[in-house]
């Protein structure tokens, strides 16, 4: 619904509407676990390799209920230096007949700070897999849980991956409904779809395409843009981003951007555990309660406005424009709390700040909107409170303010209620 209560209510509204999983997560059972589950196997050949595949790299669905260190061996890590080694491995040749590699394991290798929303491992063995029919690998800890390795399986096969929240995903599709009194409801998009079209090691190439609209001529909020771009993670809490080229236009085409934005991300996370009993052994393991982030965000986009319908005749823009673009997203990750998979709220701010006057549609007070050029500080925040049936799958709710590129038409406290799904797209390393 569109509401007409102040900014501060709003807030209000929705801060305590944010309590209550957070309350129930207290009350409730918060460190009861669900079981685990390997989501899939997949052969991988290091670069010492040259005679076949010898690592197996192991993805648990996600969020893992069990700390990286029970899953490491002789990995190098001062906490995971245990003399018994927790996997097993099973290997089948052609005919059916079984072979133990339990021996062969050199180590298993688990982060830390990413395993939590990741659930990878990567098993090392000391020779290459010989001929195989399948092989079958089991983590002795928590409740035991396997997977098999079909022979035939593609080794590129790309890893699909539970996102911890919007920001962090790759495909975010998010279909609201907004019902209005006195008139019909409106239909609301909220989309991002990134693909990588290369990758190699922590750089990636990549494509995506943006789009926040609804189903009425005045959209509100109203943008869409697409870019190419260059990513570089894995530089310790942080990661840095290049959107070489892309477009930013309205519904109707009236205002249109070429663009260019670098951005560097610093990200601080807190993982909050407890513990656990497995229900096959009794024995006592680290299980994830709560996980709380942090991303702070300083970029800029620069290009060229090459079309402004709402201000300027002939269809001529207003030339060449420059804005910084701080931000910040907090997020907390509440997983297993009642029958969802998780529960997510996550609050995101950006700052665009003109360097020249910029168009900028006034929608407040009025039933049409006022079109302006004024270099005034463009904000756009956002809150989520999502309810995830699946890693991938659930509903939220929404609210938004303020404005975003390119006809900045302003979006005044609007809260929605949906379906949502998103992923994060992975590639088994190679």
């Amino acid at each position: 619904m569109r509401l007409h209560a102040s900014r501060n209510e709003t807030l209000r509204f929705f801060g305590k509407l944010a309590l209550i999983p957070i309350s129930l997560c207290l009350t409730s059972s918060l460190s009861e676990a669900g079981d685990l589950k390997i989501h899939g196997i997949w052969p991988v050949s290091s670069t010492k390799s040259t005679s076949g595949f010898d690592r197996l790299y192991v993805v648990f669905e996600t969020p893992v209920d069990t700390a990286a260190e029970e899953m490491r061996f002789h990995c190098g890590f001062a906490s995971d230096a245990k003399s018994t080694n927790p996997w097993h491995v099973m290997l089948y040749d052609k005919s059916g007949a079984p072979t133990s590699l339990d021996h062969e394991i050199v180590k298993a290798c688990a982060d830390d700070k990413a395993f939590t929303t990741r659930g990878s491992v990567m098993l090392e063995l000391a020779l290459p897999l010989p001929e195989y029919s399948r092989v079958d690998v089991t983590f002795g800890g928590a409740n035991i849980p396997y997977g098999t390795l079909v022979r035939g399986v593609t080794p590129k096969s790309p890893v699909v991956e539970a996102a911890k929240t919007r920001n962090d995903s790759d495909v975010y599709i998010s279909g609201t409904v907004t019902p209005s009194v006195g008139a019909g409801p409106s239909y609301n998009i909220d989309s991002t779809l990134k693909y990588k079209l290369r990758q190699w090691g922590e750089n990636a190439l990549f494509a995506a395409g943006q789009v926040k609209t609804d189903n009425r001529s005045t959209a509100d909020p109203d943008s869409f843009s697409w870019n190419v771009g260059y990513r570089r993670t894995g530089l310790r809490a942080s990661m840095f981003e290049w959107s070489f080229a892309g477009m930013q236009m309205d519904k109707q085409g009236n205002a249109l951007n070429f663009y260019s934005a670098p951005r560097f991300v610093w990200n601080v996370q807190r993982l909050f555990k407890g513990t656990e009993k497995t229900k096959k052994t009794g024995q006592t393991y680290s299980t994830p309660n709560v996980l709380v982030g942090l991303d702070l965000t300083l970029g800029m986009e620069f290009g060229d406005n090459f079309r402004d319908d709402f201000t300027v005749t002939n269809n001529k823009g207003l030339g060449g424009f420059a804005r910084g673009v701080p931000g910040a997203a907090v997020y907390v990750v509440l997983p297993h709390v009642l029958h969802f998979k998780k529960i997510v709220l996550a609050s995101t701010y950006i700052a665009r700040i003109p360097t020249t006057d910029e168009l900028f549609l006034e929608t407040r007070d009025t039933s049409k909107p006022v079109p302006m050029l004024t270099n005034k500080t463009r904000n756009y925040l956002q809150d989520d409170l999502q309810f995830m049936l699946s890693d991938y799958v659930g509903f939220e709710i929404k609210q938004q303010y303020g404005s975003l590129p390119p006809a900045f038409s302003f979006v005044d406290n609007r809260v929605s209620i949906g379906l949502v799904l998103q992923l994060k797209q992975d590639k088994v390393p190679q």
